[in-house]
């Protein structure tokens, strides 16, 4: 696109340089290490005109414009996170400590270069004048060598006058190109549409086929991919290059891949549910809701006991004071609990189970108050962590069951509560036990 490397990537794998240039330009948008990856290519990749390599030019000192062009996409693509992160100081820390290492690279080239220059300057070449001119030793005289010795000199040719020789004169001859390979022939634009119209008609079928799931639509990405590349085959054996069937199956492969490695963490009635939604939001669990993304879901404690998974997202339980329930949370990835309470909640981890402290109570003055506590749990893929709320504690018989499912999702539990005060006496109260029935004997 501008130093040529799309270009020779293309080349290299007989696809079109737009496709390579598009992807190209889309996870620039996504990141800075494109930019970074095509600054080094475009340093360390021979020209295709006279095969240079503009690394090496750099460290003989002859730098050019497309030397500078390469470290500004290095440069750029270390500094691309500081526009998205800029806001807090830890993050501007990290990104410095992220642009030292194209810092420290960027001084490796640039001292062997100003060696360079300085050695030319100090050390002229023999017979050179302050311009860079150089001069021959010139020849006594026949008269002049007389008087000396007696002797007459030999007489001096023509061609030991003093000449004058630019530098640029003895620079070495260019490099002859290299010559182009022949490209193997594409398969005809017939064939290419042949494969993808199969391609998509067999994963058309997979989808009517197995029951609206998240695996069938993974099923049938399959599908697609394996008929292309049955395509890619047959092209192979014939001699002939996929070009736009390589980018097709190249286009497909990266979310199927992506979606495939996602589908070994991912709750498993998000992939198979029939009632699976892909997105969910602001909305309230049911007794059986399952979604792939889901956003600020509320838990109820009102309505029977509740079921759910999510792959991404996060889920809220508010104690309202008087909230009856216990929450089971697994997790098939990397999930977190947080825990914003007064106190009172029984907390079942792997390692041991307890129950959170009351908040204290503090007086200044003529206002007393109690502020919740705060705390965070984490879970590994395949552990469990069971929270009972205050009323579940001391009457779990009663108690709503919510059983969450989850990947990578978050679960907010708090204590909603106006008088924070109250609720930490009504609770620090002792549980009076029921007295003995006696029976009197008459």
């Amino acid at each position: 696109m501008i130093g040529g490397v799309c270009a020779g990537i293309a080349h290299r794998f007989g696809i079109s340089p737009v496709l390579v240039r598009l992807l190209f330009c889309l996870g620039a948008l996504v990141g800075g290490l494109p930019l970074i990856i095509y600054g080094f290519a475009w340093l360390l990749l021979p020209e295709h005109r006279d095969g240079r390599i503009h690394l090496d030019e750099l460290i003989h000192g002859r730098p050019d414009v497309a030397a500078a062009g390469a470290l500004a996409f290095i440069v750029i693509g270390a500094l691309g996170p500081l526009l998205w992160f800029a806001d807090t100081r830890d993050t501007v820390a990290v990104l410095l400590g992220g642009i030292a290492p194209a810092l420290v690279f960027g001084l490796i080239i640039a001292v062997p270069i100003v060696a360079g220059y300085a050695s030319r300057q100090r050390t002229p070449c023999a017979g050179t004048d302050s311009n860079g001119l150089v001069h021959s030793t010139p020849s006594p005289s026949p008269a002049s060598e007389l008087l000396r010795t007696g002797v007459a000199a030999p007489p001096v040719p023509a061609q030991a006058e003093a000449t004058h020789v630019s530098p640029l004169e003895e620079r070495p001859p260019a490099r002859t190109p290299r010559p182009r390979k022949p490209r193997t022939p594409a398969v005809p634009a017939r064939f290419t549409l042949g494969i993808v119209a199969l391609a998509i008609s067999l994963g058309a079928l997979t989808l009517l086929l197995m029951p609206a799931t998240l695996a069938a639509w993974l099923t049938a990405g399959g599908v697609f991919l394996a008929v292309t590349a049955i395509g890619l085959i047959i092209a192979a054996s014939r001699g002939r290059r996929g070009s736009w069937l390589t980018a097709i199956s190249w286009l497909g492969a990266l979310p199927v891949a992506a979606a495939t490695a996602l589908a070994f963490v991912l709750p498993n009635a998000v992939l198979f549910e029939p009632g699976a939604a892909p997105v969910r939001f602001g909305a309230t669990a049911s007794q059986h809701s399952s979604a792939l993304v889901a956003g600020n879901i509320d838990l109820p404690t009102d309505q029977g006991d509740v079921t759910a998974a999510a792959g991404f997202g996060n889920y809220r339980l508010r104690d309202l004071g008087d909230t009856n329930a216990i929450v089971t949370v697994t997790s098939t990835g990397s999930s977190s609990i947080s825990l914003w309470t007064y106190g009172g909640w029984e907390v079942q981890t792997p390692t041991r189970t307890y129950t959170t402290p009351l908040a204290t109570i503090k007086t200044e003055g003529d206002q007393t108050w109690a502020s919740p506590d705060y705390e965070d749990l984490y879970l590994s893929p395949g552990q469990q962590v069971i929270l009972k709320t205050p009323a579940a504690v001391a009457n779990p018989s009663d108690a709503t069951r919510i059983e969450l499912t989850l990947g990578f999702a978050h679960v907010a539990a708090s204590t909603d509560v106006s008088d924070g005060v109250d609720y930490v006496k009504r609770h620090s109260e002792p549980t009076a036990s029921p007295s003995p029935t006696t029976t009197e004997e008459n």
